[in-house]
Formats: structure tokens, C-alpha cells, sequence
């Protein structure tokens, strides 16, 4: 991920093969049929969450990063 909170391509791919992994694994829990509408709104519920927790990280680590030390009384 860059600075500015954009995630690589690639990245993107992955996140978005565990969400359609984790999207069929509830359909076939709940025996559904795959691939159906729901069955896609389900799996961008996934990869959003994804993405939402990634950048929530990534913010929580630029937060923890960019803070300055804390003053030590001698």
C-alpha cells in the first residue's frame, strides 16, 4: 500500500480472491446456489470489509508512526 492509502493492484487481487473464497464457503454452508446475485453482493460485502480493515491498519500505523516521541522528564 502507498501513503496516500492506495492499495497495488495485486493486493486487490488477493483481497478479492478471499473474499470470493470466504463468500462460497457461506453459500455452500447455508447450501445455496453459488454465483447468483446475492451470492455477488455477499462477496463485495467481503472485500469491503477487507479494504476497510486494511486502510483502518494502514491509518493506525501512519498515526503510531508519525507521532512525535513522548516527552521524558530528567
Amino acid at each position: 500500500m502507498s501513503t496516500s492509502g492506495r492499495i497495488h493492484g495485486e493486493f486487490l487481487r488477493l483481497l478479492f480472491l478471499l473474499a470470493n473464497k470466504q463468500a462460497d464457503d457461506c453459500f455452500q454452508a447455508l447450501g445455496y446456489q453459488p454465483h447468483t446475485h446475492k451470492f455477488c453482493h455477499r462477496r463485495r460485502v467481503f472485500f469491503q470489509q477487507h479494504q476497510c480493515t486494511i486502510g483502518m491498519a494502514l491509518l493506525r500505523l501512519l498515526r503510531y508512526v508519525s507521532l512525535p516521541p513522548p516527552h521524558v522528564a530528567t
